[in-house]
């Protein structure tokens, strides 16, 4: 096939629409991303901080809510290993 078949110039711009349609969509995550990390925020209005302060706040909650999670989990799994190992104590005890 050759680069200018007619058939394939419709796929190609199709491909550079969306590359260009990625870009752009890369471009607003990267200027989240960096907001969200406090930086460049001379631009941002007192609602897009209070909104960016929000989202922080529940981020912070999420992580929070796992943290407690897998220590509960921690702590679980430690009282079943004690209570096997107090029954071991035990068993040992009587011989």
């Amino acid at each position: 096939m050759r680069p200018n078949n007619p058939e394939v110039e419709p796929h190609l711009q199709q491909l550079k629409n969306e590359a260009a349609n990625m870009a752009k969509k890369i471009e607003i995550l990267e200027a989240s991303q960096w907001k969200i990390l406090g930086q460049s925020l001379e631009s941002c209005s007192v609602e897009e901080i209070r909104d960016i302060e929000s989202q922080l706040e529940r981020s912070l909650g999420n992580i929070r809510a796992r943290k407690d999670q897998l220590f509960n989990e921690k702590i679980n799994q430690l009282k079943e290993k004690e209570g096997v190992l107090l029954e071991e104590n035990r068993r040992l005890l009587k011989m």
